[in-house]
């Protein structure tokens, strides 16, 4: 990496009461470098997540959602603004890191 400190964001993947809740994405990015990884985590259900898509329509979010690298670039921009810096953990298994 180039020393840039890294960026993280979870997200929950299903509603409150589905059996698989706890299961979310979690997001690991060089905001420098342009490297990210992403894996499935367990977030227990009683933790509250940031939603930093929160103000978007339920269309323009769906499409986010299925464009990895384009929500990464949407989450490292709002951060970049001044935005609300939510750290996610570091915790995370599996994915692949991707060079863009």
């Amino acid at each position: 990496m180039c020393g840039e400190s890294v960026r993280t964001y979870r997200y929950r993947l299903h509603p409150p009461g589905f059996p698989a809740f706890e299961r979310c994405i979690a997001l690991v990015w060089c905001p420098g470098c342009r490297i990210y990884e992403s894996g499935l985590v367990r977030v227990p259900a009683g933790e509250a997540l940031f939603d930093a898509l929160a103000p978007l329509a339920a269309d323009a979010r769906e499409r986010l959602l299925r464009k990895e690298a384009a929500l990464v670039d949407r989450l490292d921009g709002l951060q970049r603004l001044g935005g609300p810096d939510r750290p996610g953990g570091t915790a995370h298994r599996g994915g692949a890191a991707v060079r863009r």
